[in-house]
């Protein structure tokens, strides 16, 4: 069924196609150019029994298939079992992987175009091993063999006669299996709980991933979701650091955060963006030598992880000069309220330990829970645009601001002012004693392409008129 689904999507294309039967473990493509794609079903037998034909098919072929799997399956499981199954691990080149329940226009869109642009399978496993922390056992094929019998409804006793060993060993062989068919992202398709609760789950949890977030975390794997750097600068318009903020280019359009980011609940979903966002602020801060600060906003699912500390440790290896780290400026959110976290607040205290800077973002923002600066003393502190906003005919938000921003100058911290888009706003708050700014008429947010050549129009700018 779901075979004559993805042929029904290449209808009116002019591609042949060829259905390969389950059983047929003889089959070799002698077609040049010849493409394989894969439905990896949940249930566990046929998951098993499809899993050991791709094995026999791409050894069969000598690792020449461009092959595509489709499953809601972990890609680190598919990946290290494949490993045990092939002769060569070689022939697990041309593998890709993408999930079976992607909207309709993306699958067609997939396998019309060449996927062997996407990510590999293993990219993928090793990427999915980093930010989960979970590197499972591969099936081999010993034990992929006792349990696909066992699940079709033979007996112990009898697979023991047919192979020539005995009980004992089958019965070692089954249960090892049954234990790596347990790995906790395999299975992620299906709540855990019966009771669906609405918000973040609670850090630690492994959470069922949604067909949206399948959907996102394969965009994230194939650089779909990519990063964009919009500036903070002083009132001289003097370039200081940049924030890092995602974007997804989902079927032709450029999506915005609010847009994809209120419906991400899994943990682990959070924690790979919140890596590619890290990794691209490392890379900032090798390529401009520490000149610049970089801002990555730090989800509140996650915000308690020790993982994440793992995570920032990890990647901050990757600095050139150790004492840049605190060229990586971490944000979290007001909303968040730190009273009711103590992992969260363990959590800033580590990194401003370990010499990252962190960042209250969203002050005095209309969701703002409190003011939490005697629960934790942050380094900087960030201005919603909302009160920002409100400052230009409202007294009560712009006393607001100046307190603030004569407690930055008693405590040596910074202020920041986002939704800087006019002159007025920029001089206002200027005078009301905030240090930096970020808004769109300072810049928009560029692609990493375009950051040399923004910086080199900002120098240009440097003036007491910040803003022509």
């Amino acid at each position: 069924m779901m075979a004559s689904g993805l042929v029904n999507l290449l209808a009116g294309r002019k591609i042949r196609t060829v259905f390969l039967p389950v059983s047929g473990e003889e089959t070799e493509l002698r077609d040049a150019g010849a493409r394989l794609m894969v439905y990896l079903p949940d249930r566990p037998y046929w998951l098993l029994v499809v899993l050991r034909q791709v094995a026999c098919l791409l050894d069969r072929n000598g690792g020449r298939l461009s092959v595509l799997i489709l499953s809601r399956s972990s890609a680190s499981w598919i990946w290290r079992s494949l490993q045990k199954l092939v002769k060569k691990e070689s022939f697990l080149g041309g593998v890709r992987l993408a999930p079976s329940d992607l909207p309709c226009s993306s699958l067609a869109a997939l396998m019309l175009r060449d996927w062997e642009c996407t990510v590999s399978l293993k990219k993928q496993a090793l990427e999915e091993e980093q930010v989960s922390g979970i590197q499972p056992e591969g099936m081999t094929k010993k034990e992929l063999d006792v349990l696909v019998d066992s699940l079709a409804g033979q007996a112990i006793q009898e697979q023991a006669r047919q192979r020539g060993v005995s009980h004992k060993t089958l019965y070692v062989q089954r249960r090892s299996g049954l234990k790596k068919m347990a790995h906790p992202m395999l299975y992620e398709k299906t709540p855990l709980v019966k009771n669906k609760q609405k918000g973040p789950l609670p850090s630690g949890t492994v959470s069922p991933l949604s067909p949206f977030e399948r959907e996102f975390v394969h965009a994230i794997h194939n650089r779909q979701v990519y990063p964009v750097f919009q500036p903070i600068v002083d009132g001289g318009i003097q370039l200081k650091g940049l924030e890092i903020l995602a974007r997804w280019e989902r079927n032709g359009q450029i999506m915005q955060p609010a847009e994809f980011l209120p419906q991400i609940r899994s943990g682990y979903a959070w924690r790979l963006l919140t890596a590619l966002m890290l990794q691209e602020a490392i890379c900032g801060i090798n390529q401009y030598r520490g000149a610049y600060y970089f801002s990555v906003n730090i989800p509140a699912a996650i915000s308690g992880s020790e993982s994440l500390i793992e995570m920032i440790k990890q990647l901050s290896t990757r600095l050139i000069n150790p004492f840049w780290t605190d060229r990586l400026v971490l944000e979290i959110s007001e909303s968040l309220n730190l009273l009711d976290r103590h992992e969260s607040r363990f959590l800033i205290t580590q990194l401003q330990h370990l010499g990252y800077r962190v960042m209250l973002d969203d002050c005095f923002s209309r969701s703002s829970v409190y003011f939490p600066v005697r629960a934790v003393r942050f380094n900087d502190y960030k201005l919603d645009r909302k009160v920002v906003e409100d400052a230009q005919y409202e007294p009560h938000a712009l006393a607001l601001i100046k307190s603030l921003a004569f407690y930055c100058d008693l405590t040596g911290s910074h202020c920041v002012a986002e939704g800087i888009d006019s002159r007025e706003k920029l001089s206002l708050l200027r005078a009301s004693g905030v240090h930096l700014f970020q808004g769109y008429s300072i810049s928009q947010p560029v692609f990493k392409f375009e950051l040399a050549q923004m910086i080199a129009d900002l120098k240009k700018r440097e003036t007491v008129q910040p803003i022509a």
